[in-house]
């Protein structure tokens, strides 16, 4: 796995300038990139075939320190809250492979890059500010349309992320209730970090006993 390193992130972490990596599917390659978001320093990372993006608000130092492992993590915790099983997971880190910083990996998933910063800065929900990953944020980036370096035509990069995971032989398995329009109202979509497992949404509820939504009526498959 490429990650590459935007020239702002670069200056930012005072690094000498990173070499550019081998020839690679850009579905296993990533754009980091830092911006100040609400007042913190944020990390974006971009994936540079689809532009599918996960967030790390107020990024301490200790975290830039270990950038390589925070992104990582913060990869992990996009593609589970993208309703991802752990088995979907964990096969594309195998085929992802170690991890290595790099350039950035061109022109178009640059201007992909910008795009998707552009859609966070209207984003218009709260942030969770007790945590660092911005699992509404990166729903809401990842729901707009752009075009990306890895297809032709426009589209969102939630849809263009399950394209290649087809197309790289991922098997997609997803959790059993896909996300629907009115699941940021569902309190379990608040505490569930999976977004979607319905076990513990039931538990939630009946615990609960607000009543289940409709968003969460769904059964398994």
């Amino acid at each position: 796995m490429q990650l590459g390193i935007t020239i702002p992130l670069q200056k930012f972490l005072k690094w000498k300038s990173p070499v550019y990596g081998e020839p690679e599917n850009l579905f296993f390659c990533w754009d980091l990139h830092v911006i100040r978001f609400h007042g913190e320093n944020t990390l974006m990372a971009v994936n540079a075939s689809n532009a599918f993006t996960v967030i790390l608000w107020k990024m301490e130092w200790a975290d830039w320190e270990n950038l390589g492992q925070r992104t990582l993590e913060a990869i992990r915790m996009g593609l589970l809250n993208a309703g991802y099983g752990e088995e979907t997971v964990e096969a594309y880190f195998r085929a992802a492979g170690s991890a290595s910083f790099t350039k950035t990996h061109g022109r178009r998933p640059v201007a992909a890059l910008n795009r998707m910063t552009d859609f966070l800065r209207q984003a218009p929900m709260k942030l969770e500010v007790d945590r660092q990953f911005q699992s509404a944020h990166s729903r809401f980036v990842n729901g707009n349309l752009l075009k990306t370096a890895g297809f032709d035509l426009p589209g969102r990069p939630e849809g263009f992320l399950n394209e290649d995971m087809e197309k790289n032989g991922i098997k997609p398995g997803r959790c059993a209730h896909e996300p629907s329009p009115g699941a940021e109202k569902c309190p379990c979509r608040r505490k569930c970090p999976r977004r979607g497992n319905c076990e513990e949404c039931l538990a939630f509820h009946r615990d609960q006993k607000p009543g289940i939504p409709a968003a969460c009526r769904k059964k398994k498959r």
